[in-house]
């Protein structure tokens, strides 16, 4: 910034190039900006909840406090931020997935009315784009794979003159497998996961009324039911690469799962929503693709928002007040992942990502009203 001072002429001088000075002077200028913005899993399956991630950035010597805005399909979402001098911030929007495949965009700016005066607002504003694909259909149960492979190995020749290379090539088989093992915990009554749940009528060892027999897969429809599911992945790919001169490893490497479904056999209130569904993805502890992991059903928040708010963050199921009695089977489908790899190559076989289907037991006698009908207790 130039800052500038002339002496007015007020009568004729002989040399006047000395009439003008100037100076540079600091000003001490604001640049906000967003940066890193993507959706955490892409693609995205239709009409489920989705959430997308963006870093917020100050370049300036003092602390700002902004807004930004992200322009989603279901809406709007506004947060307040404060940024610290030359600091950054990660956020985390979440968002309906639109119910129709295709490649969509999503949109998010940071002081987007210009409240604050900066020096640049060409970084003010970013965009990201996401895919949108069906639901998966049918089930799936591969736990295990094996391949094998055939590594190229070469001695070492030298001439006479002590030049060395690799020369006289031959092949070495090495086998390789990966698997995945999938642990289902459903409890009707929690089973001392969750001590908030104790003093209600399903959470009790023998019924708050003694009229049932505690059973963790036994439950009256209208009650909740805690459900998780933990996933073992396990590779030893590559690990046994020959230790012959000028060998070269393939690459590439083998992934824990990315989706866990659960498909009810009955209408069910669950996650965010506020209409009966039979189907549902769970939600990670980890990042996707962890080779051990925990999921979780989403927060029942669309059920219990308006009915009972301090339960709206439970991860569980609600199977429909109108569910007949019946014994059924509660689907965990840990969907396709891991390392694959088509033959040929120095491949001899395939390799095939790994999958697995768990059918749990429930058991549905009653509605939860019978537990509070005249007469009980």
């Amino acid at each position: 910034n130039l800052v500038r001072g002339r002496i007015t002429q007020a009568w004729p001088e002989p040399v006047t190039s000395n009439n003008l000075v100037q100076a540079e002077v600091p000003v001490e200028g604001v640049d906000l900006y967003v940066t890193n913005f993507h959706v955490a899993s892409d693609p995205v399956r239709k009409c489920y909840q989705a959430s997308a991630s963006v870093v917020a950035g100050n370049k300036s010597e003092k602390q700002i406090t902004t807004q930004v805005k992200f322009y989603g399909p279901d809406g709007v979402q506004s947060k307040q931020v404060t940024l610290a001098p030359n600091g950054q911030v990660s956020l985390t929007f979440t968002f309906e997935a639109p119910c129709k495949e295709g490649t969509y965009s999503l949109r998010v700016t940071i002081n987007e009315t210009r409240a604050i005066e900066e020096t640049n607002y060409a970084n003010n504003e970013a965009r990201c784009t996401y895919r949108v694909i069906g639901l998966p259909e049918g089930e799936c149960n591969h736990p295990s794979d094996s391949w094998t492979v055939e590594y190229t190995c070469y001695d070492i020749c030298c001439d006479d003159e002590g030049n060395c290379s690799c020369c006289q090539p031959y092949k070495v088989e090495v086998s390789y497998s990966q698997r995945i093992k999938t642990t289902v915990n459903l409890d009707t009554g929690f089973g001392g996961v969750n001590k908030i749940f104790e003093g209600y009528p399903w959470a009790e060892p023998f019924g708050k009324y003694g009229n049932e027999i505690r059973d963790k897969h036994y439950t009256k429809a209208g009650y909740m039911v805690y459900l998780e599911v933990r996933t073992d992945y396990w590779t030893d790919w590559e690990t046994k690469v020959p230790s012959c001169p000028c060998v070269s490893a393939f690459g590439g490497k083998g992934e824990g799962p990315k989706e866990v479904e659960v498909r009810f056999p009955f209408k069910v209130h669950a996650g965010p929503g506020k209409e009966l569904i039979d189907r549902i993805f769970l939600v990670p502890e980890k990042p996707r693709g962890s080779w051990q992991n925990t999921w979780k059903l989403p927060a029942c928040s669309g059920y219990f928002g308006e009915k009972l708010p301090s339960a709206a963050w439970y991860p569980v199921f609600v199977p429909d007040k109108n569910t007949p009695d019946g014994d059924y089977f509660v689907t965990v489908i840990v969907h396709p992942h891991g390392f694959t790899h088509e033959e040929g190559g120095g491949f001899l076989d395939a390799a095939e990502r790994v999958c697995q289907t768990i059918k749990v037991p429930i058991r549905i006698r009653g509605v939860m009203w019978d537990d509070f009908a005249p007469g009980k207790g």
